[in-house]
């Protein structure tokens, strides 16, 4: 028999809506579901895997006793889950979540209350809704690596930048996921995260850039979110009304507590007010499509990238939006792709030409020369991949500015219209620090490459130096290595025979 728990609320209470975005994969399992109606706790105890789960359940009997006797109390706790992250490794976080059995409907109003209690008990910690399946990636960033060797040989010079900035570091690993070798760590304060992506680490006179996964964080459990709005100016006024059409209250109350914009206006989200108007909204993909075809507002949007779905299930499974650009420009995306075809190509060669010279160790300093070419041709990679995402970032700040300018030159409310303006001057300076990053980034990839030239020339008259001597030496006698291959002086003259 379900517990006697108080009536859920007509609306739900939201905290952290005032921020204005969340940061930037993989599935093992399918989301139930009411998988994402759990609180991650962050701040907890992390002596052994086990720790983080029993420091929440004390904490819980502490908040327990702050609030006043009653039936509910002692049902509310009685339904109760507390979950450990890992059973292997020593985290900081646990989750907490309402006993499916005990309470079939989902009641994200209680575990909003919790919440507030727990904070109320110990204000140190951090509570929000659990964001993604698996292990907690809010606090995540990677680092692309050349090889294994790289890697390995990065992450000591990695850990001892971090403990120089006093960044505390929860959990670092080397791995090798889509062929590409790259360095993850997780650290312990969010704010360390982006301070971080602010200020990348420099490592032997080389920036590592760090990559976020693509993740919001949801406000609270009813919210949907609908992928695929890059580039379609005003997509939250457009949608809304959609959930309104979609999910009609009888009662005459708007089923939308809150909406907003993520991952710079690519993704769009909203919390709804009940479990079944977040159903029907997820699930309402062909309803959306053809309204959308119907919507004088709507009708002109490519609707096969525009996917509705429950935040938690697209946040498991990855935000990869599909662009409603129509002139063919390259996305962020598709320039990633470029970019990570081409490093897993050069490290393919890069194995094979070190397989080749295990096999002439004897011509040590031609090997030298070799191994000097290669890592410079990694370098000038890297560079020609940064002028291509500044780039791409300027071509579509470009984008963003007309729409902003054409939007200027219609009738349109004079706040919006001072909005629009106050935007075009701050993209138009957005272009101006890209465009001084672009010219370094040129300039970098200028010298890298007058470098490489300068290196194939260099082995190109040595390999002209060797046929030469090849050509003139009688038969039958061995030819004299060139000093620039064999690492020795010149042959001297040939000994008398008088």
């Amino acid at each position: 028999m379900p517990p006697n728990l108080p009536p859920p609320p007509n609306r739900p209470t939201l905290t952290g809506i005032e921020r204005t975005g969340s940061p930037v994969t993989q599935d093992e399992q399918p989301v139930g579901p009411q998988d994402g109606f759990q609180l991650t706790v962050y701040g907890l105890d992390r002596t052994s895997p086990q720790s983080a789960a029993d420091h929440l359940r004390r904490l819980l009997v502490k908040t327990k006793d702050l609030m006043e006797p009653g039936p509910w109390r002692e049902a509310i706790f009685g339904s109760l889950v507390v979950r450990q992250a890992d059973t292997r490794n020593c985290l900081d976080y646990a989750y907490l979540a309402l006993d499916p059995d005990r309470v079939p409907i989902p009641r994200p109003d209680i575990l909003q209350e919790l919440r507030n209690g727990l904070l109320q008990a110990e204000p140190s910690l951090t509570i929000s809704w659990r964001a993604n399946q698996n292990v907690d990636r809010s606090r995540r960033m990677t680092f692309a690596m050349n090889s294994e060797q790289h890697a390995k040989e990065t992450m000591p010079k990695l850990d001892a930048h971090f403990a120089s900035r006093n960044i505390a570091v929860l959990s670092r690993y080397a791995s090798r996921p889509t062929g590409s070798w790259r360095v993850t760590y997780d650290l312990v304060r969010p704010a360390d995260v982006e301070a971080v992506v602010a200020s990348p680490p420099v490592i032997e006179h080389h920036m590592h850039y760090p990559s976020r996964p693509r993740l919001i964080t949801p406000l609270y459990g009813f919210e949907i979110a609908i992928l695929g709005c890059r580039d379609w100016y005003g997509a939250k006024t457009t949608l809304d009304r959609w959930v309104r059409a979609r999910c009609s209250r009888t009662d005459g109350q708007d089923p939308i507590a809150h909406s907003r914009m993520e991952l710079n206006g690519e993704v769009y989200t909203a919390v709804l007010t009940t479990w079944e108007d977040t159903l029907n909204a997820a699930n309402g993909e062909k309803h959306l499509a053809r309204w959308l075809t119907d919507d004088a507002a709507g009708k002109y949007v490519r609707v096969s990238g525009v996917v509705p779905g429950l935040l938690y299930g697209l946040n498991s499974q990855g935000l990869f939006v599909n662009s409603n650009t129509s002139d063919g420009s390259m996305s962020s995306r598709e320039a990633a792709d470029v970019r990570r075809s081409g490093l897993e190509a050069l490290t393919t060669v890069y194995s094979a030409v070190q397989q080749t010279n295990n096999a002439v160790l004897a011509l040590g300093s031609r090997i030298d020369s070799q191994s000097h070419s290669l890592h410079t041709l990694f370098a000038m990679q890297n560079t020609t991949s940064r002028v291509t995402r500044i780039r791409q970032d300027i071509a579509d700040l470009r984008q963003e500015c007309h729409q902003a300018e054409m939007m200027l030159l219609q009738n349109i409310p004079d706040d919006l219209k001072q909005r629009n303006l106050a935007r075009t001057r701050e993209i138009a300076e957005e272009i101006q620090q890209r465009r001084q990053e672009l010219r370094n980034a040129e300039q970098d990839e200028a010298a890298i490459s007058f470098s490489v030239t300068s290196s194939l020339e260099a082995a190109s008259s040595s390999h002209s130096a060797t046929a030469t001597a090849q050509l003139a030496a009688p038969p039958g006698l061995p030819v004299p290595p060139p000093a620039a291959f064999a690492g020795v002086p010149p042959p001297g003259p040939a000994p008398s025979t008088a």
